[in-house]
């Protein structure tokens, strides 16, 4: 994850899709060092089998094998490395270009044009990281496509933001669902050692998480038009 941000992707996007592009992914500069050990470790490992060179008493065979097998067998692993690495650049930058998918390096590079606009981004993912932990009833009453397109409306918006009364429209609607997320909190503090539930009580509860599950609901699908 870059600067502890994740990827996210459209709520369009299929589930075997995502799963491919969840995860930081690996830095290009992992994937060309990769490429370069798997090379020069092929070369070295070449070298020593071709030229049967060996150090003083010992066995050409097992030096060999040591030496020349090592270095091949490192060059292997880095070489998969680098494709699987590669494979993956490509497909989130592919995923990128389409406009389906915001990467944990976009929203890092955004942090440094825009750390208002950043910050932003990292409150709502941590806001909806604790909503998909939460035991309580605002997380049973919310569904997993309804966080996933808050996630991705306010990482979207934040990129596209043109001045500053874009963003504080969007900070102002990052602070309502900071609110409701919170509001939804005090329903599920336990209740004081010895009181009886009150079916009035409860009732109560279930309707105002209701009520808030509604308005998250209601934010994550118009926060794109009102941030436009």
């Amino acid at each position: 994850m870059s600067d502890g941000y994740h990827g996210v992707c459209a709520p369009d996007v299929p589930e075997a899709v995502r799963r491919g592009l969840d995860g930081a992914g690996p830095e290009p500069a992992s994937v060309l060092l990769a490429a370069i050990v798997a090379v020069l470790a092929g070369v070295a490992g070449v070298a020593v089998l071709a030229s049967g060179a060996r150090p003083v008493g010992a066995s050409a065979a097992v030096f060999g094998a040591a030496a020349g097998g090592g270095g091949l067998l490192v060059a292997l692993v880095a070489a998969v490395l680098a494709v699987r690495g590669a494979v993956r650049l490509r497909r989130a930058r592919a995923a990128e270009r389409t406009g389906r998918y915001v990467s944990a390096r976009a929203l890092a590079d955004l942090a440094e044009r825009d750390p208002a606009a950043a910050a932003l981004v990292a409150r709502t993912q941590e806001t909806v990281r604790r909503i998909r932990a939460s035991p309580g009833a605002l997380a049973a009453a919310l569904d997993e496509a309804a966080l996933r397109r808050i996630e991705w409306s306010v990482a979207e918006a934040a990129l596209r933001l043109a001045d500053d009364a874009e963003r504080e429209r969007l900070a102002a609607e990052v602070a309502r669902l900071d609110e409701l997320v919170r509001t939804a909190a005090e329903l599920d503090v336990p209740r004081p050692s010895g009181a009886e539930p009150s079916v009035a009580r409860l009732t109560d509860d279930l309707d105002r998480a209701s009520l808030i599950a509604t308005e998250i609901r209601r934010f994550a699908g118009s926060d794109r038009k009102s941030t436009d």
